[in-house]
């Protein structure tokens, strides 16, 4: 949007953006944005992560989280999460393992690294 959008125009589009509370982030406008995840800072990422592991586990975001927490990890984009943050992520990649979604698919196989890998070491 930035490269086809006046300044002031994504000034104006972005004044709609949820800023303050996670639980208002809908899963449609999580769903229209997904590809924004990649974009994220590391407090981006702690603000826009609950919302997208809350409407999966409810069954209206329609990407997988949990492929999204592998690609391109790099952990200095998690160092703003405390142990009780970390520890949400590391539940809901062990309620993703249980979920039929991810079963049997490369999302199961790409949730099992990370846990034994990434989560195992943050």
């Amino acid at each position: 949007m930035d490269d086809w959008k006046s300044e002031e125009e994504c000034l104006a589009i972005r004044q709609d953006d949820e800023k303050l509370d996670w639980q208002n982030i809908s899963a449609a406008d999580l769903n229209r944005c997904f590809s924004s995840y990649s974009y994220l800072d590391a407090e981006g990422l702690r603000f826009y992560l609950p919302a997208m592991m809350t409407h999966e586990i409810i069954g209206d975001y329609l990407h997988a989280v949990g492929d999204r927490l592998s690609s391109d990890f790099r952990a200095d984009r998690y160092h703003f999460l405390n142990s009780e943050q970390r520890n949400a992520i590391i539940w809901f990649l062990n309620w993703c393992l249980l979920n039929e979604d991810y079963t049997g698919t490369s999302s199961e196989v790409i949730v099992e690294c990370l846990l034994n890998g990434h989560w195992k070491e943050i």
